[in-house]
């Protein structure tokens, strides 16, 4: 692999991504991460939002993906979404303590409460 495709993180010696490689078809598409705006979970695939309106299949667990992913970029905000920090517009307070989060493309993502902290020290 090329070296300007991927860097080493000293965390549990993952490989952080800086690009995926999916197949659509018959065909090998590039998606570079900082084009991704959320990923969604659907069981043991993740699916791909990019900010140019792409949406892309990616065959791994929610949790092994946020392991790969640049954590200076993305967050698991809930059970079943990560987002691209970068793509939030602003945090809105629905009472009790709960949260959504509203993202430049119009999407909301709800908070999670266990994933909170970890939101609010990034900032």
């Amino acid at each position: 692999m090329k070296q300007h495709q991927l860097r080493i993180i000293g965390r549990k010696n993952h490989v952080k991504i800086n690009r995926l490689v999916i197949k659509v078809k018959n065909k090998y598409c590039f998606i570079a991460t900082e084009d991704i705006k959320h990923v969604l979970s659907s069981s043991y695939y993740a699916e791909i939002y990019t900010i140019k309106d792409e949406r892309f299949i990616y065959r791994i667990s929610i949790k092994d993906f946020i392991e790969r992913l640049d954590s200076s970029h993305f967050l698991r905000v809930n059970r079943s979404t990560i987002i691209n920090i970068d793509q939030v517009k602003e945090l809105i307070s629905k009472g009790q303590g709960d949260f959504s989060i509203s993202m430049l493309d119009g999407n909301y993502f709800s908070l999670s409460k266990i994933y909170k902290k970890e939101f609010f020290n990034f900032f």
